[in-house]
């Protein structure tokens, strides 16, 4: 269990709590600790405080709801103007640079709705990179992101996602904990608000200037996982589309493996 500022969002298996900024929750709960909760409160052991769950609401990402349409010119405007806020980032070339490969093998994989390949694929960047989440998972919750924004009522791209959810989930055993709770909460279709945010910013065909908006806060979530699910989640969206935003995603890449760490 996770508790986060309620300024982080909705995210999976965790509790936001509003809290001032700068909130430490470490001042005042000692990490593994044990908690229970009953009636509908939580409560932490040796402590005296808890957390009344009774009005709270499950976060839910709702993106199999998304109706993404690569033929409308804004939907492609909107992935190219947050491809280029991830460029410009440079957060995320460390992923780029170590999976490059694997990355490039799954998504033509997952274009040819080859399981199996993209299966393997996936598993060279499980526990991948550096990070309380590495980074190739990080990258692998935004693409099962992708996906499943990009089934829509196409019952083939379903049973491929369905799929690549399953041998993800058989995954989790390689990373640690907390990535693991993230992995198999993206393989069912959750994941955090900041990520939905832009998947569904992109979907509905919003303007530029909101695009990069939800782009920005969807790259500033943590120290580069924000950045790299963001990779991840447009490497997704473009594996189902025109041949000129699939290429677009290729060199977007290469382009940052390529790159200059910051």
């Amino acid at each position: 269990m996770t508790l986060a500022p309620a300024a982080a969002g909705g995210l999976p298996g965790a509790i936001t709590v509003d809290v001032p900024r700068g909130f430490d929750f470490a001042r005042f709960l000692p990490a593994s600790g044990g908690a229970a909760a009953r009636g509908g409160v939580l409560r932490f052991a040796g402590n005296d405080l808890s957390l009344d769950l009774r009005g709270a609401t499950p976060w839910r990402s709702r993106l199999n709801e998304l109706a993404l349409d690569f033929a409308r010119p804004a939907t492609t405007s909107g992935w190219r103007t947050a491809a280029a806020a991830l460029r410009a980032d440079g957060r995320s070339n460390a992923i780029a640079r170590l999976g490059h490969g694997a990355m490039a093998e799954l998504s033509e994989a997952t274009r040819r709705f080859e399981l199996q390949a993209a299966g393997q694929a996936a598993e060279r960047l499980v526990g991948l990179g550096a990070g309380g989440t590495p980074a190739g998972d990080d990258l692998l919750v935004g693409y099962l992101a992708g996906l499943w924004t990009s089934v829509g009522s196409d019952r083939p791209r379903a049973g491929f996602a369905a799929g690549l959810a399953d041998l993800v989930r058989g995954l989790g055993e390689r990373t640690n904990d907390l990535s693991r709770v993230y992995l198999e909460a993206a393989a069912d279709g959750e994941v955090s608000e900041r990520l939905a945010d832009v998947g569904r910013s992109i979907a509905a065909g919003e303007a530029q200037t909101t695009v990069a908006t939800t782009s920005a806060a969807g790259i500033a979530v943590g120290h580069s996982s924000g950045a790299d699910g963001m990779l991840g989640l447009l490497l997704g969206l473009a594996v189902w589309a025109p041949a000129a935003i699939f290429s677009d995603s290729r060199r977007l890449v290469e382009e940052t493996s390529r790159a200059e760490s910051g």
